[in-house]
């Protein structure tokens, strides 16, 4: 095998600072947009903390600003950071962040039930999901197989693909008509025994 060789010819560049670009008169402009979330008069008082001003204000803010840590901290001027560090250092502090975490929680609660009495299917079907898990409101996956290898992962994009084509849906059909058979096999052979 003969491969032919040849010399690409050196060119010079010229150096950078030679080369003279032309004056842009074109500021850009300032495309931040502040997001300021809503403030929210929630039902429920600030919990009562009676300690630094600071971690007062930062209560109440925190209350507005529908528990926002980032919004609150920069409301007040702190950091996330001097907040976690209050959280950790300060028991009562904690306790009254927490308190204040739980009524929204309850306040969530209290809207999901009055949307479930209103016969919201969504929000019954949710809390069913959530709270019925006991009685059987539980999304889960089965995976049957016999075999000793893994079962076969497809994704739903993959799935969609396969069966947006007619072949994909014959071989899904002749898939079904097996494992058909197969379970009605098995259930013959408990029958025999």
């Amino acid at each position: 095998m003969q491969v032919d060789v040849f010399e690409i010819p050196k060119v010079e560049l010229p150096d950078l600072e030679d080369i003279e670009l032309p004056e842009l008169d074109f500021e850009f402009p300032d495309i931040t947009i502040p997001f300021e979330p809503p403030e929210v008069d929630l039902p429920f008082p600030t919990p009562s903390y009676k300690g630094s001003p600071k971690k007062e204000r930062f209560l109440q803010v925190l209350a507005k600003k529908a528990l926002n840590i980032s919004e609150a901290c920069r409301a007040v001027g702190i950091g996330r950071a001097t907040f976690y560090r209050w959280l950790k250092k300060d028991p009562r502090f904690k306790e009254a962040y927490e308190e204040l975490r739980e009524a929204l929680v309850d306040f969530a609660e209290a809207q999901l039930i009055k949307k479930m009495l209103e016969g919201d299917t969504k929000a019954i079907i949710f809390f069913l999901r959530s709270k019925g898990k006991d009685r059987g409101w539980v999304e889960r996956t089965e995976h049957l197989h016999g075999g000793s290898d893994p079962p076969l992962k497809v994704s739903k994009v993959e799935l969609r693909r396969v069966l947006s084509h007619p072949e994909g849906r014959r071989a899904l059909e002749v898939l079904e008509e097996l494992l058909g058979e197969t379970n009605e096999t098995k259930s013959t052979k408990k029958e025999e025994v």
